[in-house]
């Protein structure tokens, strides 16, 4: 991955942390030197003394946002790659966010990497990605893509029982990706729900009714192939 496609404040980020908490160290020894040298009052130390280690951690703090809004930035332009190129994306998504330890970031990282292998029809792959995310530390907003792309990958593997659980229990999560971008990817789920419980008409049925909802030539070629996984 090129250079310039990583954050600045990614490239150097170690650098970064290193200047400011020796500065913070320095800082705080210098107010340490002169309280000691002028014999400050404890009633002057005391508020200067919460007024710099409230700025030290609200410095930190603002470091580190930036660090994870520029990260943020970065991998969400890599998006249209997935399409085109997911192989390449693969490379870039791992580039940017292999080995974080941040629960988030790691959970961003599995779902997107097991989107773009759900590109390339990897369903083994796809699912073994997606469940190096931690369940039980994903956020909120992770957890519907979390659920509803786990369940397509199970279904696509003949993992109707686990899949089916998950449609089960997870449906508010699911339905509440129905209205935005994934709700191609609901509709495909629906399909294949209903297919695993063996109702073939009503998949087809949903089939029609989703190629009406989406009737984009780019999303043709996934209604054929869902067609074809059904009918196999």
């Amino acid at each position: 991955m090129d250079k310039k496609d990583v954050p600045f404040s990614e490239r150097h980020r170690k650098i970064i942390k290193i200047c400011f908490w020796t500065a913070a160290s320095g800082g705080s020894a210098a107010l340490g030197w002169i309280f000691a040298a002028r014999e400050t009052p404890e009633n002057v130390r005391t508020p200067i003394l919460i007024a710099w280690f409230a700025l030290i951690f609200i410095t930190s703090l603002a470091i580190d946002i930036t660090w994870l809004r520029q990260l943020t930035k970065a991998t969400n332009s890599l998006m249209p790659l997935m399409d085109t190129d997911p192989d390449g994306y693969i490379e870039k998504l791992n580039a940017l966010l292999e080995n974080k330890r941040s629960p988030s970031l790691k959970a961003v990282r599995a779902i997107n990497l097991s989107a773009a292998y759900s590109r390339k029809k990897e369903y083994e792959n796809a699912k073994r990605a997606i469940l190096e995310a931690n369940e039980k530390k994903l956020h909120k907003s992770l957890a519907p893509y979390y659920w509803t792309d786990l369940a397509l990958y199970e279904f696509y593997l003949g993992e109707n029982d686990a899949a089916l659980a998950i449609t089960g229990e997870k449906r508010e999560l699911i339905d509440s990706l129905r209205s935005g971008p994934n709700a191609l990817t609901v509709a495909i789920l629906d399909v294949l729900q209903a297919n695993a419980l063996g109702d073939k008409d009503k998949a087809q049925e949903l089939i029609l009714a989703g190629r009406e909802k989406f009737p984009d030539e780019k999303y043709s070629s996934k209604w054929q192939e869902l067609e074809e996984f059904i009918n196999g």
